[in-house]
């Protein structure tokens, strides 16, 4: 699963290293994640890939996680957060 995080014209590298480390940790408190890695963040934009747990260890399918998850995303102030998740999970 990737998360995309993009911010207004003009966003900083420092502004975009803030909030891309917001994200990440947001992220990785979540019980369902196994790992998240970070891609190096480019001024007002940054990629994560996160794994998740085998679905037999986790609560929630791709899309469930990602419909929990996206409102803190999203909340954090001047991200615009999009996810693209596995196709090939069931249940996705």
């Amino acid at each position: 699963m990737v998360v995309t995080i993009e911010l207004p014209v003009g966003a900083s590298a420092g502004e975009t290293e803030i909030v891309t480390d917001q994200a990440t940790r947001i992220l990785r408190a979540a019980p369902d994640v196994e790992d998240v890695h970070q891609d190096p963040p480019r001024p007002g934009f940054a990629s994560l890939t996160i794994t998740l747990k085998p679905l037999s260890e986790r609560k929630r399918t791709a899309l469930a996680f990602e419909r929990a998850y996206a409102p803190a995303l999203q909340a954090i102030p001047g991200a615009r957060v999009s996810f693209r998740a596995p196709t090939d999970e069931p249940g996705r």
